[in-house]
């Protein structure tokens, strides 16, 4: 269990990236060393074919084991994305995406986590990724969203 001064770091944090803002995502789960996002299909997270596009998946998955790591580092400290690889396990086709993020091992400066990512589709879940990612701690910063 979270503390709620933790929750509301990781929640208000989560609500200033404009990324996962268009893309529709939002957290619905979030508890110590974890993090669940979830994103509605629309024609605007769409590849040619229909499915969730890769780049959503990896997008949605990077910000589900950050905060997964957050979770451990607010509000003194925050993460960015070290690297992260990510394997396609099936086309990812639904209503929705879900990215579930949890951390491995939170260290000192490196956090390391896993996401499993899953197509939900007529109330079933599928499995259609797998990311392991590497973060690094910094000190917390008040939250800035002008690129200058």
């Amino acid at each position: 269990m979270i503390g709620t001064d933790v929750a509301c770091a990781v929640r208000a944090s989560f609500a200033s990236q404009g990324a996962m803002l268009a893309l529709g995502a939002a957290i619905t789960s979030l508890d110590d060393g974890f993090c669940e996002l979830e994103m509605p299909f629309s024609p605007a997270v769409a590849q040619q074919h229909g499915y969730f596009h890769g780049g959503v998946l990896a997008a949605l998955g990077d910000s589900a084991g950050g905060y997964a790591a957050n979770t451990k580092l607010m509000p003194r400290r925050e993460c960015l994305t070290a690297e992260y690889k990510i394997n396609m396990l099936s086309p990812a086709t639904g209503e929705a995406l879900l990215a579930r993020g949890r951390v491995i091992r939170p260290g000192r400066s490196l956090v390391i986590a896993t996401v499993d990512l899953f197509a939900r589709k007529g109330g079933l879940e599928r499995h259609c990724a797998l990311m392991q990612m590497t973060l690094f701690a910094i000190d917390s910063r008040p939250t800035h969203t002008d690129p200058k």
